[in-house]
């Protein structure tokens, strides 16, 4: 098993379609990025294990999606399915490391926030035809 690979890759889904949930989720990724860049990196027990910052990429998209439990009795587990899922993995596998990649969808709920900035991708950014965005959190 990658460790870095599954313990620093995050995409979130947001369940409902208003500007507080959007807002509310982009707030805890940019909790998220400062508590590992700040807090986690520092802890004596990873510097000694991986011997370098632990950085994130977190993929944010806003859409339907269905809950699905798979496996059998002694392994069970949970997959959130449905295209916005997709998207959301997608938007999170484009995002630099270290960043926070919203999609338009997402973007266009949070765009009316003074607290969170967001700034368009270069290169123009594109998955599944919606646009990516970076949001700026390294304040």
């Amino acid at each position: 098993m990658d460790f870095q690979q599954t313990a620093s890759e995050f995409f979130f889904q947001i369940l409902d379609d208003n500007s507080k949930s959007a807002i509310s989720i982009c707030t805890a990724a940019i909790l998220m990025q400062h508590y590992i860049a700040k807090e986690f990196n520092s802890q004596p027990w990873l510097i000694d294990t991986i011997r370098r910052p632990l950085k994130a990429r977190i993929g944010i998209h806003t859409g339907k999606i269905s809950g699905a439990i798979i496996g059998s009795p002694k392994f069970i587990r949970n997959y959130l399915v449905g295209k916005a899922a997709v998207v959301a993995e997608k938007v999170q596998e484009v995002c630099p490391i270290g960043g926070i990649n919203i999609s338009e969808t997402t973007r266009e709920l949070i765009r009316w926030s003074n607290k969170i900035k967001y700034i368009p991708r270069e290169g123009n950014c594109e998955v599944e035809g919606y646009k990516c965005y970076l949001l700026d959190w390294n304040k």
